[in-house]
């Protein structure tokens, strides 16, 4: 029987970040997530370092020789900085391995590389041989490289095995009992459109007021790539979901049969949602599958104490990374600049969201006055 777990940390862009799931979801970002605002370097020397034989040759054409400085320098500026914070990162958590006399060999890698994929494909009713495809397709999309995405998966796979004794254990039967109603409670099927800004959802508004249909309106404007070419369509979910609280929360929220719920904010997007169906609780007793929620409970709490440990070592590489290269620090401040620039718009939008709900509540709460009568 198929599961569903939380998918927290695994799906970032190999940078120490606030994430999370990547909702687990793959709900295609268009550009990988900026560096970290918890890793700053230290202070830096204003000297480039000299490369190891820079002018050593890496290919020849015709009587012309390519070095290896001519090479690694458009490297650098075009990929450096990403591929830098990612091998940060890995480092770190090797160090917590050591201190925890933990060994992460490649299997463990691969183990968690499959698990990873089958997490993120398997609602899409993928068979395990279309995984690389869907993968070329995430990373294209997320614009991460492949050895990006092996470094993450040895960076997720040793997080695993410094948190997997902590969880071991850990989850009690109240918590399998609350977990066995949500995920075979009711369940809602829903569409949604995601779009970038409120703007956009003006837009959709506008046109779905206008009288489009909800799928027309997904198919032409949303941003998910994923649901948009079904019209919007999402695969029936319970609360137990891998989707985001206030995602669910909304969609959980709506009763009738068409029903769209106000802008929804999760996963750096704002939707739009149509209630399909709402679908009775199913007829399963608790004992037949015990064993597998608490599979799947375990799992997530390894997920949460990873997150964890994450920002733990964010704390600690904040402390002690040094930027020496000039461009790769130079890259980093522009970066940091845009990420803080990023956060105080996101938070205008939360605001003006905010405003909005309470302009709808205050409107619906207070009822029109009557009009003033000829005296």
């Amino acid at each position: 029987m198929r599961k569903k777990c939380l998918m927290l940390g695994c799906i970032s862009a190999a940078v120490f970040s606030v994430s999370g799931c990547a909702s687990s979801s793959t709900e295609g970002a268009p550009a990988r997530q900026p560096p970290p605002a918890e890793v700053a370097p230290a202070a830096a020397h204003d000297s480039k370092p000299a490369l190891a034989n820079p002018g050593a040759p890496v290919a020849r054409v015709g009587a012309a020789t390519i070095t290896r400085e001519q090479l690694l320098q458009p490297l650098i500026e075009a990929h450096g900085l990403q591929l830098l914070l990612s091998l940060v990162q890995l480092e770190m958590v090797r160090q917590e391995a050591k201190i925890a006399k933990i060994v992460v060999s490649p299997s463990d890698v691969e183990a968690e590389t499959a698990r990873t994929l089958d997490r993120m494909f398997r609602d899409q009713n993928a068979e395990k041989d279309d995984y690389p495809g869907l993968l070329a397709q995430f990373l294209e999309r997320r614009n991460m490289s492949l050895l990006e995405w092996n470094l993450l998966m040895e960076t997720n796979a040793t997080l695993r095995k410094v948190c997997e004794p902590k969880a071991a254990g850990a989850i009690q039967d109240e918590q399998l009992n609350t977990a066995f109603m949500q995920l075979y409670g009711e369940k809602v099927h829903v569409r949604h459109i995601a779009v970038a800004n409120l703007q956009e959802i003006g837009e959709a508004k506008r046109r779905l007021d206008a009288g489009e249909s909800f799928e027309t309106v997904a198919r032409a404007l949303s941003r998910n790539s994923l649901t948009a070419a079904l019209g919007g369509e999402v695969r029936p979910f319970t609360l137990n979901s891998q989707y985001p609280a206030s995602f669910k929360d909304a969609a959980f929220a709506l009763k009738n049969k068409g029903d769209v719920s106000n802008p929804v904010q999760a996963d750096n997007q704002y939707h739009l949602i149509q209630l399909i169906e709402r679908i009775p609780p199913k007829v399963i007793k608790f004992e037949e599958v015990k064993a597998s929620i608490r599979e799947d409970l375990e799992e997530g709490l390894i997920q949460q104490l990873s997150q964890d440990l994450r920002a733990q070592l964010s704390d600690r590489a904040s402390k002690s990374l040094v930027i020496m290269e000039p461009t790769l620090r130079q890259q980093y401040i522009e970066e940091q600049k845009r990420r803080e620039a990023q956060v105080r718009g996101r938070d205008e939008v939360r605001k003006e969201l905010e405003r909005e709900r309470e302009k709808s509540a205050t409107q619906q709460a207070i009822p029109d006055l009557p009009a003033s009568q000829p005296k």
